[in-house]
């Protein structure tokens, strides 16, 4: 096992289990509209955006990794797999920017 293999299947354990866990934030994220005027503020809509489909970005990863598996380089496969980090790292930005 190299250490792309290594880390590949850390990251879809990973972005697997907090997918699943994210299907309940997910469901809640429509309440962030729930304040007046936040529909307006460019950092709500982002937030909102990346934990409603966190779930959804995290399953495709998975699995087009699984199915390009045999036809690109580990290093590729290994990016792939890291997709949904964006979305967390969007949602940490519109946090911050709050």
């Amino acid at each position: 096992m190299n250490k792309y293999h290594t880390i590949t299947l850390i990251g879809r354990w990973f972005f697997g289990v907090t997918g699943f866990l994210g299907i309940a934030f997910a469901l809640m994220a429509p309440m962030l509209f729930d304040a007046p005027g936040s529909t307006s503020n460019p950092a709500i809509v982002t937030l909102f955006w990346s934990i409603f489909t966190y779930p959804v970005v995290s399953l495709l990863s998975i699995i087009v990794g699984w199915l390009l598996a045999k036809y690109v380089s580990p290093f590729i496969r290994c990016d792939v797999t890291f997709v949904p980090a964006v979305n967390l790292l969007a949602a940490v930005i519109a946090v911050i920017c709050t």
